[in-house]
C-alpha cells in the first residue's frame, strides 16, 4: 500500500506509514522523515504524537523540541 502511494506521490497516509516505520518495522530514522514531512502537511493530534514519539526514539532533540513548542503554541 504505500509503495503504491509513493508512486503515486499521494501524501495522506504519511502518518500511518510513519507509525507503521515505527512501531511494527522499529524504523525510528525513517518513521521521522516521514513523520516530518507529514507534519508539514497536515497538524493533527496524531501528526503530533507521531512526530514526537519518532523524535524520542531516533534521539533527535532538534524534531522533539519542533513539536513540544507548536503543541504550546497552540
Amino acid at each position: 500500500m504505500f509503495a503504491e502511494a509513493a508512486q503515486r506521490n499521494d501524501v495522506v497516509h504519511r502518518r500511518e506509514e510513519a507509525f507503521f516505520q515505527l512501531h511494527l518495522l522499529g524504523n525510528a530514522e525513517i518513521a521521522l522523515k516521514l513523520a516530518t514531512e507529514n507534519f508539514k502537511i497536515q497538524r493533527e493530534w496524531g501528526d503530533l504524537l507521531i512526530l514526537a514519539e519518532s523524535a524520542i526514539a531516533a534521539h533527535d532533540t532538534e524534531s522533539l523540541n519542533l513539536a513540544v513548542a507548536w503543541y504550546r503554541e497552540n
